[in-house]
């Protein structure tokens, strides 16, 4: 086995692993097991088991990222050259279009991904809540910007936080989605992605347009 499908195999049996057992309950020795290769190879190609939880997330979140980025910077540069402002809806759609339309699904790799994505968030105060949100840290600035410009309107704290209320609609609709069999009735069952994609971005778009005041007794 060459060294590069050597790593691949590690990735994606770590990535089973975590998702199936969560990042606490996961051992390297699990890892390796599953895998079928030694301890060494690990040790070789990631390090630790917090550097191969990175990587697991990497090869997913990175590229979605630089989609986003790519995208949301031609759509200002166009914008900006017919004298407009990129609107919200725009915005909000660059942002979420890239994880629904490759997780959107009841698919095996789909559940896994937000089986992590539920680990994660059991981590909210830990080493891997600090390293996603290192790895998503650029990308939310940028967007966070954008709705700014939108909104000067709204205070920038405002805009942090509505972002946040857009990552959770996002991926706990990801979450229902990918364990549908699970819920009341057919829920998801005659929803294309491109549909689910105009629902919530609709739904987050309002939310984020929403008159803002400070509700005080």
């Amino acid at each position: 086995m060459s060294r590069q499908n050597t790593r691949l195999r590690i990735l994606d049996t770590a990535e089973h692993v975590f998702a199936r057992d969560g990042f606490r309950d996961t051992t390297l020795r699990s890892i390796t097991a599953e895998a079928g290769v030694n301890l060494a190879s690990v040790n070789y190609y990631f390090g630790s088991k917090e550097k191969l939880i990175e990587e697991v997330f990497k090869r997913h979140v990175v590229p979605m990222n630089q989609l986003r980025q790519e995208k949301l910077n031609s759509a200002r540069r166009s914008a900006a050259d017919e004298g407009n402002k990129l609107s919200v809806e725009k915005i909000l759609r660059i942002f979420i279009d890239p994880t629904v339309s490759k997780f959107g699904e009841s698919g095996d790799k789909s559940k896994e991904f937000m089986n992590l994505m539920h680990s994660l968030h059991q981590e909210i105060e830990g080493p891997l809540w600090e390293m996603f949100m290192d790895m998503m840290k650029p990308t939310f600035t940028r967007f966070v910007e954008a709705l700014s410009e939108a909104h000067p309107e709204f205070p920038g704290e405002v805009i942090v936080m509505r972002m946040l209320f857009v990552i959770g609609s996002m991926v706990k609709t990801l979450q229902a989605i990918t364990h549908k069999d699970s819920l009341p009735g057919h829920f998801g069952s005659y929803y294309d992605k491109e549909t689910l994609i105009d629902m919530l971005v609709q739904f987050v778009t309002a939310g984020m347009e929403a008159p803002w005041h400070a509700s005080r007794e």
